[in-house]
């Protein structure tokens, strides 16, 4: 069974002008979470649960380093992004960038984006993105 080191990922989010950035240099982890809300139709004198497929959801969040002097770095990015509220086109791709590996792509709106400063480690940054509409589209890099 193959496995893939978390190390290869690579996410690229299209900036506020459009531009697609890789923020991978800057990253630390991401969570990719694809969801159903399945409806519950259970009725009286049933012993099971029944449910009816649901909609479907998708969070993207991740998390690394603030970096304030590379102005196509990953706060530079969000920062933009948070300010134009505008749909961003996220590309994730757990395994690499290499040809043939699954790439995962969907529309997004920032949701939450902050820095933490502690007194005695690095200067971090967290984001979640949720999707805005239709699904995900699973890929391969080419």
């Amino acid at each position: 069974m193959p496995k893939v080191h978390g190390k290869n990922s690579v996410i690229f989010v299209s900036d506020s002008g459009g531009t697609c950035r890789n923020l991978s240099g800057d990253m630390n982890n991401v969570v990719l979470s694809w969801t159903r809300a399945n409806v519950d139709v259970t009725v009286f004198g049933t012993c099971d649960v029944d449910r009816l497929p649901g909609i479907r959801d998708a969070t993207l969040a991740g998390a690394g380093f603030y970096n304030e002097t590379d102005t196509t770095g990953i706060h530079a990015i969000l920062e933009g992004i948070m300010s134009s509220s505008a749909t961003t086109c996220i590309n994730y791709a757990p395994a690499g960038s290499v040809s043939g590996c699954r790439l995962i792509s969907g529309c997004y709106l920032i949701s939450d984006y902050s820095i933490t400063g502690p007194i005695g480690g690095a200067v971090a940054i967290a984001f979640t993105f949720q999707q805005t509409a239709g699904s995900l589209i699973f890929g391969s890099v080419t």
